[in-house]
């Protein structure tokens, strides 16, 4: 029972954690819509969507001459 809690609230929580690996601007608010509308698949994939979509974004060294 503890092992499927864990997979779900991993799962549940994908897009927050994309977002902090790829410091994403906008965690907060992709924090706050996953954790209080995340059990609408509807706002989920939202979720996902906005950390998926701002990696490109994000200036780290290797890409700040672009």
């Amino acid at each position: 029972m503890l092992t499927f809690i864990c997979i779900f609230l991993c799962i549940y929580f994908t897009p927050s954690i994309i977002a902090v690996i790829n410091r994403h601007p906008h965690l907060s608010q992709i924090a706050i819509t996953n954790f209080f509308l995340g059990w609408s698949i509807v706002f989920w994939v939202f979720s996902f969507r906005m950390a998926m979509g701002w990696d490109k974004i994000v200036k780290t060294p290797e890409n700040q001459n672009n």
